[in-house]
């Protein structure tokens, strides 16, 4: 039986709309039958199986690494594992395999351009880390970088006279060791003076000065309040002074008074 030809015009036309179906429907002719499989982890398709592979690990999920995996020989790529050396919390001694969980990115640039990123999974602490031009680790950064984090464990505006209840959850992990390496107390006092003071989950020490607008009267204010932590939830000033420095005019004698506490709590965050 002799071939139907075509026109060169209805040839093209023919070839679009067999196009047209095969992209449209992913490979299934009006049939129902498959013109090209779709690509799966063992068979190219529409990709190819390490196209799907990294899909898969970009959108899906992450490499699990094999122990004692070492984060600065990895390739390119989305990683979960632990056993990790060269883990940045591993120093002094980068040898020492982790025993915790860890998420790992590493993206290449040219030249041998690298960027690693590290987040552990059960603190949530994070690191950073480049290597420049050439691929020797100790270019770039040459260390790891680490990010902090600030949680917000309470905020309004309060002398904080009663204990309130902390709303991020417990200062201490399953171990009992504190989960914020400091805290951060953001504060305003009645004068206006606005600070931040660093602590611990022991106490933070929160100190302001104030001096008189009228620059003719000597009359400073001195301010000192304590933060503390009575259980692993909530929060109080275990005290809050003011004391005032005084001159009367024509008088050198310099006077001093205790004051009610001036100290205003605006926030409280715990520093991953």
């Amino acid at each position: 039986m002799a071939k139907k030809k075509l026109s060169i015009d209805k040839a093209v036309i023919e070839i679009g709309g067999k196009f047209k179906e095969h992209v449209g429907s992913n490979g299934i002719s009006s049939d129902g039958l498959p013109v090209h499989l779709p690509v799966d982890a063992d068979n190219n398709g529409f990709a190819t199986v390490k196209m799907f592979k990294e899909h898969q690990q970009l959108f899906e999920h992450r490499i699990r690494t094999a122990a004692k995996t070492d984060i600065l020989k990895l390739k390119p790529g989305y990683y979960e594992g632990s056993q990790f050396i060269n883990h940045p919390a591993s120093n002094p001694k980068p040898d020492t395999p982790t025993t915790w969980i860890s998420y790992v990115d590493v993206i290449d640039g040219e030249d041998g351009r690298r960027e690693i990123k590290i987040m552990d999974s059960f603190s949530g602490l994070s690191w950073k880390r480049t290597i420049h031009t050439g691929g020797n680790p100790e270019s770039g950064s040459g260390a790891w970088i680490q990010y902090y984090g600030l949680v917000t464990l309470w905020n309004g505006y309060s002398k904080l006279t009663s204990a309130v209840t902390l709303k991020s959850g417990v200062l201490y992990d399953d171990t009992g060791a504190a989960k914020y390496r400091n805290i951060i107390v953001q504060y305003m006092t009645d004068t206006g003076n606005c600070g931040l003071a660093l602590g611990t989950v022991d106490r933070v020490i929160i100190d302001s000065s104030n001096l008189n607008d009228d620059t003719s009267i000597a009359a400073p204010d001195f301010h000192e309040a304590e933060l503390i932590f009575p259980t692993s939830t909530t929060a109080k000033l275990s005290r809050n002074k003011r004391i005032n420095f005084y001159m009367h005019e024509n008088d050198k004698t310099a006077y001093m008074h205790v004051m009610d506490g001036a100290i205003n709590i605006q926030k409280i965050m715990g520093v991953m």
